[in-house]
């Protein structure tokens, strides 16, 4: 019988662009829209969804601009087509912005069962500096209310290394954070990318540039504090309480098979990713005439597919298992990589064992060093 796969649906629509997002989302123009785009969603679910499904994730953009009517049908008509797990993790990203108790608790009756909340900071300034639509106390009630709602797995997002952005700052933001008692959280340095409005503000010298020693600083010191505070770091930029872990984000990062569908989703099978249209419209129009949405395809050879096990599985803190490896690839083409783990040995980047490649917490670090490196 075939592996469990994990399945991942795009709901590219947002409020707003945030300052900092270079994602593939855009703003809502409204309900009839998102209702468009929500009935070719279930086109290509009723062509596409099959086998066995181990989780499921709506990310986005803003999966919380759907409605949990919305959110149901979808979810049913996946069940129509494959077999869910009966204890499948069911998670949704959400924007404090756009929902109260009211629809918190429908998603919750619609077979949600995991919450990430995109709460970035809990600091007016940074979050009006990214572009968000909410401030520090309506984030903070979103998860009071969502509690109150029954959730029972909710995460939450931080961002860090911002312009202008102290140690102290981060430090408080992070308290404050874990004051509301989140199951899970993600700590994500500040990117900037590229034609994003920060970057752009950045490069005019409008902001500081963020100060990537400091962040370094910052993740440290808040890799200790979630620590202390029962945060059991799993991943480099993901935290969790006992049971807690994000299963659907470990089942790609152990090189898990996952079925993307909506506009710009990927999905990887057999050695072959694919991926969709990243334009909603012409998503939309592909599936009203009959057609897949797929805008392209390329096969691994075995040295890329190695690459990426070693990638993916390097960000977990338990690291890679040599014996998989080996099986999946051959000793060979593993130790040809030999010298470049022994050089970042001697740096102090990796540890080995008998049984797994691992991170040091310095390696963790510089992660971006040891990856390029392995591609």
């Amino acid at each position: 019988m075939s592996q469990p796969r994990a399945l991942y649906l795009h709901i590219p629509f947002c409020l707003s662009k945030c300052a900092y997002c270079d994602f593939a989302s855009r703003p809502v123009t409204g309900r009839a829209e998102m209702a468009r785009y929500v009935r070719a969603l279930r086109s290509e679910i009723r062509r596409r969804a099959c086998g066995r499904v181990s989780s499921l994730y709506f990310g986005g953009g803003t999966p919380s601009l759907l409605e949990p009517g919305q959110v149901q049908r979808l979810l049913a008509d996946i069940g129509a087509r494959a077999e869910i797990h009966a204890d499948a993790e069911i998670s949704l990203e959400a924007n404090p912005a756009t929902a109260g108790r009211a629809k918190l608790a429908g998603f919750l009756r619609a077979g949600v069962n995991r919450l990430s909340v995109g709460v970035q900071s809990t600091a007016d300034q940074n979050l009006v500096r990214l572009g968000r639509r909410h401030d520090s106390e309506a984030a903070a009630g979103f998860v009071r209310e969502a509690r109150r709602a029954g959730w029972k797995n909710l995460s939450c997002d931080l961002i860090y290394g911002l312009p202008g952005q102290t140690l102290r700052e981060f430090q408080t933001d992070l308290a404050r954070l874990l004051s509301w008692e989140p199951d899970h959280v993600s700590l994500y340095a500040l990117g900037l990318e590229p034609g994003t409005p920060l970057a752009e503000r950045v490069a005019a010298a409008d902001l500081p540039r963020p100060d990537d020693d400091l962040a370094a600083d910052m993740y440290s010191w808040g890799r200790d504090r979630l620590a202390a505070g029962g945060y059991a770091q799993y991943e480099l930029s993901n935290f969790a309480r006992p049971g807690k872990a994000c299963r659907h984000n470990l089942h790609y990062w152990r090189g898990g098979e996952y079925l993307g569908l909506g506009a710009a989703a990927h999905s990887y099978y057999r050695g072959v990713r694919s991926w969709n249209d990243a334009d909603p419209d012409a998503y939309r129009i592909s599936l009203e005439k009959g057609f897949l949405p797929v805008a392209g395809r390329e096969s691994l050879d075995p040295r890329s597919r190695l690459g990426e096990a070693l990638i993916v599985g390097l960000r977990l803190t338990a690291g890679v298992r040599r014996l998989p490896l080996e099986a999946n690839f051959g000793r060979e083409a593993l130790a040809s990589l030999e010298p470049a783990f022994r050089r970042f040995q001697q740096e102090g980047l990796l540890e080995k064992d008998r049984d797994a490649i691992r991170l040091t917490p310095r390696g963790m670090l510089l992660a971006n060093v040891v990856f390029r490196a392995l591609v």
